[in-house]
């Protein structure tokens, strides 16, 4: 009986512990990655690569060699359980700099289905609003940020690491 108080009494701690960056109530990542001895050129050759290899784009990578930037749109299943579906949907922005490269993540969306039912997407608006619902919907929807979080930070993990090679 007192684990289970010491446990409730730090839920709000945990929930307070959100690392899903948030603007506005939509969800977008964004920043400069410094990349020392590399070329502006050669980072910029290399990510064509690794953005087909990571993000795995649903549609072509629109390049613009002028500028050197890379926009694409990515699709991430998630883990559910067998009833439900759930794809983590976002637009990445890439853009090559001297010594490095910016990039954003944005438009941030979930489609979901329950099996036999019609998909739909959810906003991420209307997860974090359930933030504030007490109950079981808070914790659906902090289990869901931390997924999403996760995978993100997966994505641009594994851009760095594969550029630098």
């Amino acid at each position: 009986m007192k684990l289970v108080f010491i446990f409730i009494s730090f839920l709000p701690l945990s929930l307070a512990a959100q690392t899903v960056h948030l603007d506005d109530k939509k969800i977008e990542y964004k920043g400069d990655v410094i990349l020392e001895g590399i070329s502006q050129t050669e980072i910029f050759n290399r990510a064509k690569v690794v953005l087909q290899k990571v993000v795995q784009p649903v549609t072509d990578i629109a390049v613009n060699e002028k500028e050197q930037e890379l926009k694409t749109i990515g699709v991430i299943r998630l883990s559910t359980s067998y009833p439900i579906i759930r794809n983590l949907c976002y637009t990445l922005k890439f853009s090559a700099k001297k010594d490095g490269y910016h990039y954003k993540i944005e438009d941030v969306s979930l489609w979901e289905k329950h099996r036999g039912e019609e998909g739909h997407f959810i906003s991420p608006k209307d997860i974090v609003d359930k933030l504030d619902d007490p109950g079981v919907t808070t914790v659906e929807a902090e289990h869901t940020l931390n997924s999403i979080d996760l995978n993100l930070q997966k994505i641009l993990t594994l851009i760095k690491n594969k550029i630098k090679e």
